[in-house]
């Protein structure tokens, strides 16, 4: 599932909760899409959402498309990213990069 904000992150936490033993794959695409996207934020709607992400094991989180470098992808997978929100590390479980 391909989201672009809060509400539709909310909606699939609430799937993966009916569906524990199911896995799902929950890409965040956000502000870093372009297209559609490209003007919604991209941190804010995950920091709201994170920890209820987290308490799901079977939530798959991928930071979605619009990166164009590794370079770019360290820092969610790292966690990076959220240091500059005075975070601890927020990190996604994977990455898609459009190359």
């Amino acid at each position: 599932m391909s989201l672009s904000n809060q509400k539709e992150i909310r909606q699939v936490i609430s799937i993966a909760a009916a569906n524990s033993d199911y896995p799902i794959i929950m890409q965040w695409t956000g502000g870093r899409a372009g297209g559609h996207h490209f003007y919604k934020n991209f941190h804010q709607p995950i920091l709201a959402t994170y920890r209820s992400i987290r308490e799901d094991s079977n939530i798959i989180l991928v930071g979605g498309s619009g990166f164009g470098s590794a370079d770019d992808i360290w820092e969610y997978l790292t966690g990076d990213w959220s240091s500059a929100c005075n975070l601890c590390h927020l990190t996604v479980s994977c990455s898609r990069a459009a190359l």
